[in-house]
């Protein structure tokens, strides 16, 4: 008995094609999906809507860490001090203090930074790239995070309030810097002669007392 083999459609001794299963097929569709999302970045597609602030992003993964901002929730915790962060990025670099590890350091001062992000915002004060620019006056800023509290010198937003007199600042900073007029904390203090003060640009504007040079005027002698 001879056993008939169909080469019409193929030429003889070509191999026959290969066999994709399950495993392989999920693994070339995602192996898709990642490139698809990729390109995304550069053609600047954000798919995902923020349905508190309408704010969109390309990655779903992006979206949800941005919802915490809206939910104040913070799932990640700091094992040494319980300080817990939103994000799990920023208790890494959070976790540096602690260990004092800085493994990233800036080719041009020898800055060390303990992850990679930050030395590449860093890297502009050397390039003066300001990638950030306001819409409304054409500023233009090194971080992202100075861009949004400039806007709020526009729309005049103040989300932080004191609770002791409910003053309002468009910055956490502003706000922590106006508690002390009630706490009375200072923890600047001068290195020379032990003076403290509540605020950096005082202690900054006090060290000019011992470091100016005061010029002595000479008369001018009248010419013979």
């Amino acid at each position: 008995m001879r056993l008939h083999v169909d080469i019409s459609n193929r030429g003889f001794g070509d191999p026959e094609p290969p066999q994709i299963n399950e495993e392989q097929e999920e693994l070339c569709t995602s192996q898709q999906g990642k490139q698809i999302k990729h390109q995304h970045i550069h053609k600047g597609v954000k798919t995902y809507a923020c349905n508190a602030c309408g704010k969109s992003f390309s990655f779903q993964s992006v979206l949800k860490v941005h919802m915490r901002t809206h939910t104040d929730e913070r799932p990640y915790s700091c094992e040494r001090c319980g300080k817990i962060f939103s994000d799990h990025s920023t208790l890494c670099v959070h976790i540096g203090i602690h260990t004092g590890e800085r493994p990233y350091s800036c080719e041009r001062c020898g800055k060390n930074f303990s992850q990679l992000g930050p030395l590449h915002v860093h890297m502009r004060i050397h390039t003066g790239e300001r990638p950030y620019s306001c819409e409304r006056c054409e500023k233009s800023f090194s971080k992202s995070s100075n861009l949004t509290v400039h806007i709020r010198t526009h729309t005049g937003e103040k989300l932080y309030f004191c609770e002791t007199c409910g003053k309002s600042f468009s910055h956490s900073s502003h706000l922590t810097a106006h508690m002390r007029t009630h706490t009375g904390e200072r923890p600047y203090s001068c290195e020379r002669c032990g003076k403290y003060f509540s605020k950096s640009s005082y202690l900054t504007a006090h060290m000019r007392t011992h470091t100016a040079r005061k010029t002595r005027r000479w008369p001018i002698s009248p010419k013979l």
